[in-house]
């Protein structure tokens, strides 16, 4: 969303305190979640995050060698992805065809992207 200011400037708009909803969260290792996954994963990182650092990215490269990364040089935490040099590479993993994805123990039929079985298998469990 876009927020027009006064003086005619725009910027984006999301929730400043959107964390305080995990305040009283209990403490858990989120490296052992990270660890379970096994679909494919992309994550995309702002240059200028203060709450996931590039020392992370590494981590969760070492434990997942498969991990599809995109740094945004202008982008903090909550990154946009208003620029084509930023929803091309999300694009390309999303319609990624599923042969290709470095994601065990999964098999996907051929065809369809890896997310789009991800949600009929997820729909296939209610």
């Amino acid at each position: 969303m876009v927020v027009d200011h006064a003086g005619g400037s725009w910027t984006h708009h999301y929730d400043p305190r959107i964390g305080e909803q995990f305040i009283h969260d209990t403490p858990r290792d989120m490296w052992q979640v990270w660890e379970s996954l096994r679909c494919p994963v992309m994550v995309v990182r702002g240059a200028s995050s203060t709450l996931l650092s590039a020392e992370s990215i590494d981590k969760m490269r070492q434990l997942r060698p498969g991990l599809v990364s995109l740094e945004a040089p202008e982008g903090g935490h909550a990154h946009m992805l208003d620029r084509p040099s930023h929803v091309d590479p999300v694009r390309a993993f999303l319609t990624k065809p599923a042969e290709e994805i470095d994601a065990p123990p999964y098999r996907f039929r051929k065809r369809l992207s890896w997310w789009k079985r991800w949600l009929r298998f997820g729909r296939s469990l209610r």
